[in-house]
């Protein structure tokens, strides 16, 4: 099957493109810089590469038009002032350019979108998938809040915290829940998404079983690592020191940090595991997750 795969530098991405490729699949890899692919491409032939930027319009005029299937992984966690307008144009770009081809089906990976209320990064993701479900071809949202692998931001912080501190310092919004899933879980949905009419125009939270405080996600981490790690509760409440705090204690850059703590104060939660019934899927929990990470 010919897939086309955006964000395929992104963390999502760079997981997925391997086990397309394995599966067979002839894969149409969409990236802004091909010197910063984290895959050795000489070891399948199926795969071409393209460099694009979806905010030039013009740019995915080279793209192949013969595709069946298109992961969209484009997603910034930017602090800049224009990302959510960006990612908005991103989206319409795709979408038009998809009108020009055999696409049959599309599958985004957004944020879960429970909450009362929402961050901007949150927002942003909604607008996209928005934006997205207006092509003519048959669309599969996936919304996810936590995934637990190595190298993915949230859980590099949650490493950084645990093994650079002796004392974990939590702040208020440590007590938030959330429902992550594990990246092996995360990639096998988006795989087995693949041509389900289960899943045509329907849109699916994916997470484990457990829900559990972002206070938890530290102690299971330091179980997991056989690390004594005593919490001390402290009253930081705002944005800014919260994410200054997150700065000087990982190796995060401040406009990271600060945009993962305006989504940490947000519960993701699922709504139910439909998904993980439909394609037969039974996650691992998040101590399995964590170690594997």
């Amino acid at each position: 099957m010919k897939i086309l795969l955006s964000g395929a530098n992104g963390y999502i991405g760079r997981n997925l493109l391997p086990e397309l490729l394995k599966a067979g699949h002839e894969v149409i890899c969409c990236v802004r810089n091909k010197s910063k692919l984290k895959l050795n491409i000489h070891e399948f032939a199926n795969i071409t590469i393209y460099e694009v930027d979806f905010l030039d319009k013009d740019s995915l005029n080279k793209l192949p038009k013969d595709i069946e299937i298109a992961y969209y992984l484009i997603h910034s966690m930017s602090g800049n002032s224009n990302f959510e307008n960006n990612e908005i144009r991103c989206a319409i770009n795709f979408r038009e350019y998809l009108s020009e081809t055999n696409i049959s089906q599309v599958i985004y990976l957004g944020s879960i979108l429970n909450a009362k209320s929402l961050s901007k990064h949150m927002n942003s993701r909604k607008k996209v998938e928005e934006e997205l479900i207006k092509g003519s071809y048959y669309f599969t949202a996936l919304r996810a809040g936590i995934v637990i692998g190595k190298g993915s931001a949230s859980f590099e912080i949650i490493k950084n915290l645990v093994e650079k501190l002796p004392i974990i310092f939590a702040p208020s919004y440590l007590s938030t829940k959330c429902q992550p899933i594990g990246l092996d879980d995360t990639i096998n949905i988006l795989v087995k998404s693949i041509k389900n009419d289960e899943l045509y125009n329907k849109d699916f939270d994916i997470g484990a079983q457990e829900i559990v405080t972002y206070r938890d996600l530290l102690l299971i981490y330091a179980k997991c690592k056989n690390l004594k790690r005593p919490v001390v509760n402290i009253p930081v409440k705002t944005p800014f020191l919260s994410a200054f705090w997150l700065f000087l204690a990982t190796s995060t850059s401040y406009r990271l940090a600060r945009a993962l703590i305006e989504s940490v104060s947000i519960e993701f939660i699922c709504r139910d595991d439909k998904i993980l019934k439909i394609l037969n899927i039974a996650p691992k929990n998040i101590e399995e997750s964590i170690s594997k990470a």
